[in-house]
């Protein structure tokens, strides 16, 4: 008996990462190739970023959030993958620059297998404390079924993979602290706080690690030290989570960067560190913050629910649930807040797994509390949530689906018309909007395009790669490449919608008057 009943638990908590891998997979295809469109961005930076690494850590410059855990995750796995399915005959940089789709897929598909092995270890975590497989399904569905989850965390390949895998690998340790075995003698209640201690320090340490992802994820630590009773405690749980952050990011060693960054960030009202100076503009900020609840409606809830939980809390809670819940609550308030400065729901993915985790665990305990609904109203509550967030999330993606068809049927066609060309008589020249894996290759960074130009130019000859950020890059003239390329006798084939007005080599096209002349267009009208 106890073997078929481990075996259904085992069944029923592979059916939401299964799921989860289905509308990966479904995304992928609607999203279409890395290289169309906004897709590059940031997928080929953290491409670029992970190739760095792996080829004997040439610098990383691209170091905003800091992010450095998903370059090395990056670059473990393009090695490991040149390895098992590419041409050993083939260096490995020359590998990855000629098949960068079909690394990047392959990046997407292990970032999402991670995660929904962490998905099938959270409802573990929650049968190990005795919640019910409704509510262990429950949490799953509610940490990882939303749109802003999918499309970024399972979708692409990107910071927000890891963001997500830390964040949960942090609230799955914060979960034993709920654990309520019977305590008789102080010996038991000893090795029980001990227990409780060890599980939320690597808590910290896994928040650790998503802040070194994204720095959005410093909420986590709240969950943390609200559970934490003593103040010695508290302070060796704050060192914890420096030093995590400090290892997790060690690799590319960004302070300076990053300090930089997080600065512009602190002191202008606008997002990303620009507009006018200053620390927020109030009406925006709080119209983001209600954009952002109306958009994540688990979130949303749960805020709400938890809020009314604590006003009632001697009611609903005991006391060791009425701090851990609370910590649940101060970390997505701030994740809100952080959040709502530089609003984007894939943002507060943080918060999202902490609200689906502490969703779960307040409706189990309050039935708990309240046995007469154990069986009657929370749970179809609960059935009725986990039903409208699958279709939720399936009438989202549907409808970017439909959004985005048509955009990519365009950038494939374009891709092979641009094929039938013969190349050795033509000049490619990518402008912004080209549909092409050249594009994505040239817009990853302009450091990595610099450091690999000589391979570059061997794999797409006659072809003209300029970097958006400056005409010049370490003594390598770029403006004097794009002169020579434009004065030969060979004819353009312009890819994309136009030249960009904030590209400096704008004004070197325009008064080149062999740039227009006997040019090919593609996708100009797109």
């Amino acid at each position: 008996m106890d073997i078929l009943r481990y075996r259904f638990r085992f069944l029923i908590l592979v059916i939401v990462p299964i799921i989860t891998l289905a509308f990966t997979f479904w995304w992928m295809e609607a999203r279409g190739p890395s290289w169309v469109g906004e897709n590059s961005d940031p997928d080929y930076i953290y491409f670029f970023n992970s190739l760095l690494l792996a080829d004997h850590f040439k610098p990383v410059w691209h170091t905003d959030h800091p992010g450095t855990p998903s370059q090395v995750f990056g670059a473990t796995v393009l090695h490991l993958s040149h390895q098992i399915f590419f041409q050993r005959n083939e260096s490995f940089v020359i590998s990855v620059l000629k098949n960068p789709e079909n690394y990047m897929r392959i990046l997407v598909v292990v970032g999402a297998a991670l995660n929904a092995i962490i998905l099938f270890i959270l409802g573990l975590s929650f049968f190990k404390i005795g919640v019910t497989p409704l509510f262990a399904i429950s949490g799953q569905v509610f940490c990882a079924l939303s749109p802003a989850v999918i499309m970024h965390s399972f979708g692409r390949f990107a910071a927000e993979p890891l963001l997500f895998f830390f964040s949960l690998a942090s609230c799955i340790f914060w979960v034993y602290a709920f654990r309520e075995n019977p305590v008789s003698v102080e010996v038991k209640a000893g090795k029980r706080e001990t227990s409780i201690l060890l599980a939320v320090v690597f808590s910290l340490v896994f928040s650790g690690f998503a802040c070194g992802v994204k720095i959005t994820a410093f909420p986590l630590i709240l969950l943390g030290i609200f559970t934490l009773r003593t103040i010695t405690q508290k302070v060796i749980g704050v060192s914890v989570f420096v030093a995590a952050f400090f290892l997790a990011t060690v690799v590319t060693a960004p302070w300076r960067n990053f300090l930089v960054f997080f600065g512009k960030l602190l002191t202008h009202k606008g997002r990303y560190g620009g507009g006018e100076r200053g620390w927020v503009d109030i009406k925006i900020y709080v119209a983001n913050m209600l954009n952002l609840l109306a958009v994540n409606w688990v979130f949303s809830l749960t805020l709400i629910l938890l809020l009314i939980s604590l006003v009632f809390s001697k009611l609903i809670l005991a006391k060791v649930h009425r701090q851990l819940l609370g910590g649940s609550f101060a970390a997505m308030a701030t994740s809100l807040l952080v959040v709502g400065k530089h609003p984007a729901p894939h943002y507060l993915i943080p918060g999202m797994v902490i609200a689906g985790v502490s969703l779960a665990l307040l409706a189990s305990k309050v039935t708990v509390s309240f046995a007469q609904f154990r069986k009657q109203i929370v749970p179809v509550v609960m059935g009725c949530l986990v039903c409208l967030t699958i279709l939720f999330l399936a009438f989202s993606l549907s409808e970017a689906n439909d959004r985005r068809k048509e955009h990519v049927e365009g950038q494939v066609k374009s891709e092979i018309a641009r094929q039938s060309y013969d190349n050795k008589n033509l000049i490619t020249v990518f402008l912004a909007g080209s549909g092409c894996t050249e594009q994505g290759l040239y817009l990853g960074n302009s450091w990595a395009w610099y450091t690999y130009r000589k391979q570059l130019s061997e794999i797409y000859p006659n072809t003209l790669f300029f970097p958006f950020g400056a005409t010049t890059l370490s003594g390598f003239d770029g403006e004097e490449q794009a002169r020579l390329l434009l004065s030969s006798k060979k004819k353009l084939l312009l890819i994309g919608d136009s030249i960009p007005p904030s590209n400096l080599y704008s004004n070197l096209f325009r008064r080149e008057k062999n740039f227009y002349k006997n040019s090919h267009w593609l996708m100009r009208d797109q």
